[in-house]
This record gives C-alpha cells, structure tokens and sequence, in this order.
C-alpha cells in the first residue's frame, strides 16, 4: 500500500503493540500520525517517547473524540 498513500493515520498502535508495521512509511519520509486514547489506560509517558523516537506523529484522546486532546513532543 505504501506506493498509494502519502501518509498513514492510525489508532492504538502503542497499545496493542504494532506501531512497527508503519516503519516502511517513515523510512520512505512520509509523515505517521497515531491516535491513542485514554480508555485503553494510555498515558504520554507510556508512548510518547517511543513514539518520539520513531518519529510518529503521536497524540492522546477520549474515545469520543471531542476537543480533549495531548500531544507528545520532542
């Protein structure tokens, strides 16, 4: 898939463990944005530094998705 798109978005990467699958994305220098949501028990500090150190555009929400939101940085 990674010739179709120009970017990848997912969600729960960090929690369920396979934010690795996107590596061909960030090798190829497309931008990764990952969703994660607080009623899996995630927290900043339990991804963001990961999420850092791939270089994944990480972010914290509410399931619900309203204007809650926490972003990592570098």
């Amino acid at each position: 898939m990674l010739p179709y798109f120009d970017w990848a978005l997912t969600e729960d990467c960090f929690a369920e463990g396979w934010c690795d699958q996107l590596l061909p994305f960030i090798d190829a220098g497309k931008p990764v944005f990952a969703a994660e949501y607080t009623d899996t028990g995630m927290t900043l500090d339990g991804f963001c530094s990961e999420a850092n150190s791939m270089r994944i555009n990480a972010v914290l929400k509410h399931r619900e998705l309203g204007v809650y939101r926490e972003t990592c940085q570098d």
